[in-house]
């Protein structure tokens, strides 16, 4: 490219009209660049804030469910144990109130009743299984140390009690609610317990656990405070417990865990907000894929951005508009000026619109009209004095 070319290239290239063009569009641009580059992550990192607040208000929310379900069980076991035939504590009586209380209660596994001496008086199970009759006449002090303790609570204190650790009986996994029986004429004296147990590893348990959360996505996971999985709701993800416990121990402080926390799991990562169900003796896990926890904050920026492809592409438009319509006439008047000092009068310059620039468009063409007037006199005088008669 020869000089005068590449000179008229750049003259080309950094015209009046192009500088104007390019201010209006940086004008117009830049606060959308000024929210892209500091509002938008802001926006995007109060999302994902609130996205982890909602999951863990989620968690809270469920544990709770879980803590009222634990107080309605105890409240229909002592509205059970204050019926006149179980405060009578007589094997024959107390057998037939179960089976019947089992056919209104699905939650409920067995049912075992001691007088107030710790003696088993009878054991029911919901599958009328009766291998454990062998313990009826036995003395409570042969059993595991969180049920005497449990059952001891309740005679001191006479109202209900939860044992406190999840028992292991014929590899299931039991948790237990003694209730207190009273004397039929005075609610104060403890003549007997009766001893709950709910098998969390059951079909009840684990519909309860879908009522309570059901997502095709987000898992909710139910371990023992040594991390063994009890029960899981939601989407099915091969949960690795020993993390789980890891997370657990780490961070207990006080009996309760970190409330949230990003593991990876099978290479897929995943928000976990995990509290402590004290009595029920458990954790609670609420697994979320970080896409979902980060999908309106991904939607915000992939819609800010698209909007700020479309303001590029608007601002660009309308600047060249805006330009071609308002440096045109200059360019115009600039071109009549040059016109006029070449000695070509006869230009006039087209006029458009009734503003200011329009009247100075209007002030030149009378300029050239008049010197170009000017100009004829003058070649007819020349004329004439040229060629005289």
């Amino acid at each position: 490219m020869k000089i005068t070319d590449q000179h008229s290239f750049v003259k080309r290239v950094f015209s009046f009209q192009n500088q104007i063009t390019l201010m209006l569009f940086f004008a117009i641009i830049m606060p959308v660049v000024f929210l892209a580059l500091f509002l938008l992550p802001k926006l995007f990192d109060e999302s994902t804030r609130q996205a982890v607040t909602w999951q863990e208000a989620l968690n809270v929310t469920i544990k709770n469910a879980f803590k009222y379900q634990i107080t309605e069980w105890a409240k229909k076991l002592l509205r059970f144990s204050q019926i006149p035939s179980v405060q009578s504590i007589k094997r024959e009586n107390l057998d037939i109130e179960i089976n019947k209380f089992f056919a209104d209660n699905p939650a409920f596994f067995n049912i075992f009743v001691y007088d107030s001496s710790g003696k088993v008086v009878t054991i029911v199970f919901r599958n009328h299984d009766q291998s454990d009759n062998n313990l009826i006449g036995q003395n409570i002090s042969s059993f595991t140390e969180p049920v005497k303790n449990a059952f001891s609570s309740v005679l001191k204190k006479n109202t209900f009690q939860i044992c406190e650790k999840i028992v292991e009986y014929r590899d299931q996994t039991r948790f237990i609610i003694l209730v207190p029986i009273n004397e039929f004429d005075n609610p104060n004296k403890v003549t007997g317990v009766l001893s709950c147990s709910i098998h969390l590893e059951g079909v009840f348990f684990q519909e309860m656990i879908n009522s309570f959360f059901d997502s095709k996505n987000s898992a909710l996971v139910l371990t023992d405070f040594s991390g063994k999985l009890i029960a899981q709701g939601g989407a099915r993800i091969p949960v690795d417990i020993s993390r789980i416990d890891r997370i657990q121990q780490e961070n207990r402080l006080d009996g309760k865990i970190a409330e949230s926390d990003w593991i990876d799991v099978s290479g897929q990562t995943f928000l976990v907000s995990a509290h402590s169900i004290d009595d029920l003796k458990c954790n609670l896990f609420l697994f979320t894929p970080k896409e979902k926890v980060l999908s309106f904050g991904t939607f915000l920026f992939w819609s800010f951005a698209a909007s700020t492809v479309i303001s590029l592409f608007l601002a660009a438009v309308f600047a060249w508009f805006f330009a071609e319509k308002s440096v045109k006439p200059l360019l115009n008047l600039m071109d009549g000026i040059k016109k006029i000092s070449n000695g070509i009068y006869h230009s006039r310059i087209e006029i458009r619109g009734d503003d200011e620039l329009a009247e100075t468009c209007n002030a030149f063409n009378q300029m050239a009209e008049d010197l170009e007037k000017n100009r004829l006199f003058e070649e007819l005088w020349n004329q004439s004095w040229n060629n005289p008669k």
